[in-house]
């Protein structure tokens, strides 16, 4: 289904910024604002836009649609927007750091239950989270989210973003969510801030050797890369985009402006303003106008990289320059996972 919808330009799945603000300060963080940060509240598209947006984006072809943040439960007006998507025949992920789930709420989502629930841990101990989300008395908090939706029965997966201050306790958090009964995963690479704030990013990324120091852990994730670098390098694509970006998934913002992905904010269309179909229109014209980075699309560790124009805007502030980060990746990867023959220099590594 996901094929065919890109090969229509279905706009099949959406993710819905519903704020920027949040709870938690986490330093490596790419969306964060104050959660009183009175200009973001004031700018923020309303319930009711939401729930319009919504209908328009279901009457395009949405299946799909993922709600999230910044965190989306300090929004007073969640259950206002929420509970009429819920009635659309859609399969709804709610994204939350779960600190403000309180029984009340835990009743209200299983009243209405999306497919899932995913919460971020950000550590096994408090010591960590605390480190990550620079926020106190936070980490039990979420510990009593967790707890409290997997009671209720909602459809709970926890994840982790790993860092340099908690990726030591990643097998930590794989056990207490063994214990509560619910799924894990972990995700290793961070991105740069959108904006123009500075950015902690570099005080929380870990190394090159560091990363592949997991993935070389993971069993399922080696076979993975030892299986990509040895099958036939694929031939050089003149998309630059390799995803669904903009050409059967979509993003939009707190503010109504709809994206390519939620890596990069282009092309910005004002979907409260010209309608969601015009910018599901412009969304795709941009995409299709980004020029192809001939450095990576003629590299032959592509495939163990993820390389794409929101990379290399996060990174660069250019739709189509390496990332030496990804470069430093996918170099490690080879010399970890590849066969013994020569090596291949990374481009722009």
């Amino acid at each position: 289904m996901l094929e065919r919808a890109t090969a229509n330009r279905q706009p099949v799945s959406g993710t819905f910024e519903l704020t920027a603000r949040c709870n938690l300060a986490c330093g490596m963080c790419y969306i964060r604002k104050p959660a009183n940060d009175r200009y973001e509240r004031s700018h923020e598209l309303s319930a009711a836009q939401w729930v319009d947006v919504t209908q328009q984006a279901v009457a395009a072809g949405m299946v799909f649609l993922t709600l999230t943040g910044g965190e989306i439960l300090i929004r007073k007006d969640f259950f206002d927007l929420y509970e009429p998507m819920t009635q659309m025949g859609l399969v709804i992920t709610l994204f939350t750091n779960a600190t403000a789930i309180t029984p009340a709420v835990a009743k209200r989502l299983a009243q209405s239950p999306p497919s899932r629930v995913e919460i971020s841990l950000y550590g096994a101990s408090e010591a960590a989270y605390e480190r990550v989300t620079g926020t106190s008395n936070a980490y039990d908090k979420c510990l009593r989210g967790i707890r409290l939706l997997a009671e209720a029965g909602v459809n709970v997966v926890v994840k982790s973003t790993l860092t340099k201050y908690n990726a030591h306790e990643l097998d930590l958090m794989k056990r207490m969510a063994a214990e509560w009964g619910v799924p894990f995963f972990a995700a290793s690479l961070l991105t740069q801030r959108r904006d123009d704030d500075l950015s902690q990013i570099q005080d929380f990324r870990r190394q090159a050797r560091e990363a592949i120091d997991l993935e070389e852990a993971d069993a399922a994730t080696s076979a993975e890369i030892r299986a990509a670098l040895a099958a036939p390098p694929p031939a050089a694509d003149a998309d630059p985009f390799y995803c669904s970006a903009g050409k059967s998934s979509f993003t939009i913002g707190p503010f109504g402006q709809m994206s390519a992905c939620i890596d990069l904010p282009l092309p910005g269309a004002p979907v409260a303003e010209i309608g969601f179909a015009e910018a599901w229109r412009r969304v795709g014209e941009f995409v299709g106008s980004v020029p192809v980075n001939t450095s990576c699309s003629s590299c032959a560790l592509r495939s163990i990289c993820p390389s794409c124009p929101a990379w290399s805007y996060g990174e660069n502030r250019t739709l189509n320059q390496p990332v030496k980060y990804l470069c430093d990746l996918a170099a490690e990867r080879k010399r970890r996972f590849g066969r013994a023959e020569p090596d291949v220099q990374a481009a722009g590594g």
